[in-house]
């Protein structure tokens, strides 16, 4: 079956090619949150790439000791293997990425 590639944007920042990392299930865009196997440049490389915006320049975990955060989560390293984005309802940590462009 075809799989629906995730969306993805990043707000916030200076420019499109900055800020952190959201994702969009159906109609609605969470933010993504930052999950310990994808503590790795290519998810972002992946992300940078969907906003044409070159590849990676830097990216770090925004704290969250919030326990109301909410976003969604990918456990997969990259976000193209995401095929179902899971719910996460408490502590999510976003994810502020800056690209090269």
């Amino acid at each position: 079956a075809f799989q629906p590639k995730v969306q993805s944007r990043l707000v916030g920042g200076s420019s499109i090619c900055e800020g952190t990392v959201e994702v969009r299930q159906g109609a609605q865009w969470a933010a993504l949150c930052d999950s310990s196997s994808a503590r790795s440049s290519l998810r972002w490389e992946e992300v940078c790439r969907e906003q044409q915006c070159g590849s990676v320049n830097s990216y770090r975990v925004l704290d969250a000791g919030d326990p109301t955060s909410r976003g969604l989560f990918c456990p997969h390293q990259k976000l193209s293997q995401c095929h179902e984005l899971w719910e996460r309802n408490s502590y999510c940590k976003k994810v502020f990425v800056t690209c090269q462009d």
